[in-house]
């Protein structure tokens, strides 16, 4: 008797704050956005991705004034392609992911425990559902079976590649590949309503279903404020030493800063004014580098190529006869060259600290004395050549400075 007591007291307790603190729904509201092959630099003018970002901000910015809302869950998936190596792919869906985040709490600020980001590398249940759901798609099921198969990704495409002399990849090359380069963001929604009489409150989610090129969910329609895109790109800014330089005890320092659209560009400084322990061996230098660069895949990581300008003011003995220096100390070698590198970052999560890789050749026009090889060497002559060999290798240790926002600042969640 005492517990059905205490189960009838806990009744009435809950049917009292049902009315004033229940909330019967919730609905989602989301956003795609499609990337070249290749990319995962997002383009806001390829496909129309700046006309729905800027319909999402807004949409986003009147549920953040809205009390009436809540934000649940915020996530953001990515995918790639499955064209090309796995291991490239799942790179570029991974760094696609990153971008979309990057922009899109530019505007937009949510709680940490609720953003949940999720690579979907090569989707391979999107394709399969797409050539279901086609029409007079021709070998379907022997397609299908393929991508149900337990083969390796790589080994999937190059069955697929065979099936029916290759008409049905290239469909899908051209109908489909182009939907999977992309990354969406979908937000999840609570909506909070008083209740007049007692009723028990069901959540009633949404379903996400996929037709043509977007995500589409049954949203109410809200007037909103016209909430403009940026019009800059924004750059990060990047110094590094290169530590094979510092083991051989030349000091040197870099900045680099992007440009946009892939590039970036970065000017190495090296400078050294003293002799290895001995009079006879040393390796004196003033040398700049400015380079130009371009990144394969993501924002200033991955692989690059480059193109450089060197200018260097030189003095060197290596404790032979004979000691170089640039003619007269006013005639630096100059000249230029190609580079390339990879950069990647120190450890899991860490978005500051990064390590890069790099080598180049270049040709370079240099005039110099040769000095006998002791204090105060006589000079023996003057050279000139034109030197063509390595003119860059680094093992640059890379701190991203902390960028800071300007123009328009994210909205927080309720």
């Amino acid at each position: 008797m005492k517990r059905i007591s205490y189960i009838l007291l806990l009744s009435f307790i809950i049917l009292l704050c049902l009315p004033y603190t229940a909330y019967s729904q919730c609905v989602k509201d989301s956003v795609s956005v499609y990337y070249p092959k290749g990319s995962s630099k997002l383009n806001l003018k390829f496909r129309d991705n700046g006309v729905r970002m800027k319909q999402f901000i807004e949409r986003t910015g009147k549920y953040a004034e809205d009390s009436s809302y809540f934000v649940l869950r915020v996530d953001f998936y990515s995918q790639a392609s499955p064209e090309g190596k796995v291991s490239l792919n799942k790179r570029l869906s991974y760094e696609r992911g990153k971008e979309i985040t990057s922009f899109l709490t530019q505007f937009v600020s949510f709680v940490d425990s609720v953003v949940f980001v999720t690579s979907l590398d090569e989707d391979w249940a999107f394709l399969r559902r797409e050539v279901r759901e086609a029409h007079n798609f021709p070998c379907k099921e022997e397609v299908v079976s393929i991508m149900e198969s337990s083969l390796p990704d790589d080994e999937k495409e190059k069955q697929l590649k065979k099936v029916g002399g290759g008409k049905p990849w290239s469909l899908m090359l051209q109908k489909f590949f182009p939907q999977m380069r992309r990354a969406d963001v979908v937000i999840t929604l609570g909506i909070v309503e008083p209740y007049t009489n007692v009723e028990i409150a069901q959540l009633q989610e949404e379903e996400i279903f996929i037709e043509d090129d977007h995500l589409h969910f049954n949203m109410p329609e809200l007037r909103v404020d016209t909430l403009p895109l940026p019009r800059k790109v924004s750059r990060n800014w990047y110094l590094k030493t290169n530590v094979a330089g510092l083991g051989m005890l030349v000091a040197n320092l870099a900045g680099e800063v992007d440009l946009g659209r892939g590039f970036s560009f970065a000017l190495p400084v090296y400078y050294s004014a003293w002799n290895y322990f001995t009079e006879d061996v040393k390796f004196r230098t003033f040398t700049i580098q400015p380079e130009l660069r371009y990144w394969f895949v993501g924002k200033s990581k991955g692989l690059y190529g480059g193109i450089h300008a060197g200018l260097g003011w030189f003095n060197v003995a290596t404790g032979g006869q004979w000691r170089k220096q640039d003619k007269d100390g006013k005639t630096p070698a100059i000249g230029g060259g190609v580079s390339a590198g990879y950069r990647m970052p120190l450890g899991k999560g860490n978005s500051r600290w990064m390590m890069e890789f790099s080598a180049g050749a270049g040709i370079y026009s240099v005039e110099y004395d040769v000095f006998h090889n002791y204090s105060n060497g006589t000079l023996n002559r003057t050279e000139k050549k034109t030197y063509i060999g390595l003119d860059q290798l680094a093992v640059n240790l890379i701190y991203k400075l902390p960028y800071t926002k300007r123009g328009n600042k994210g909205r927080g969640s309720k």
